[in-house]
């Protein structure tokens, strides 16, 4: 008997863990936390983890574009599980060649290697004045991936746009929906 229990709950504990749950978002107009709104042109599927939403159109390993959405002071863009890996923490007074540096950093963290920043530059965060600079890595895995980040710092919080995918197809697949977004964007 216990061990037939044991064994119902191994199995609940591992189809929960590997439940994520994403949500469909529909082409239209969408609020991103309490921030700001954006017009979506396609459908994406969608699964918010704290201030970060991941969107999807042929899985986050592919292609994703990532919502950081009012991150504050002392945050980090990710939550490290091993406390050797220091995951740097966004400042609110980081100028958009430390917050590129930031980015960095995180991806260094995460197993990402020979990742590449180039090109940073001033761009409009909706209404307000921000950053944009694009990247190139390659997954533990070797897969190469490209991708771009636009971002702002209003009150004090971090909003950071990031899309990224695999270089060959997935990366330019979704490029002009995800540049479509971003201009689309308008403050709240």
């Amino acid at each position: 008997m216990r061990r037939t229990t044991f064994g119902v709950l191994v199995v609940f504990s591992i189809l929960a863990a590997a439940c994520t749950t994403f949500t469909l978002v529909k082409p239209e107009k969408v609020t991103i936390g309490d921030y700001y709104t954006i017009d979506s042109p396609i459908s994406w599927s969608r699964l918010t983890k704290g201030k970060t939403q991941i969107w999807t159109v042929d899985g986050p390993v592919l292609q994703e574009l990532r919502f950081v959405v009012g991150l504050e002071d002392g945050e980090g863009l990710i939550k490290s599980h091993d406390p050797k890996k220091k995951i740097p923490p966004f400042r609110s007074k980081m100028t958009p060649v430390e917050i590129m540096e930031m980015v960095e950093g995180v991806f260094a963290a995460s197993g990402i290697r020979n990742i590449t920043t180039r090109n940073l530059r001033p761009e409009k965060f909706g209404a307000i004045p921000g950053f944009r600079f694009e990247l190139s890595y390659a997954t533990k895995d070797g897969l190469e991936k490209e991708g771009f980040a636009v971002g702002a710092i209003k009150d004090k919080r971090l909003h950071l746009i990031l899309y990224r995918g695999a270089k060959l197809y997935y990366f330019p697949k979704h490029k002009g929906h995800a540049e479509k977004i971003v201009r689309s964007i308008t403050m709240l």
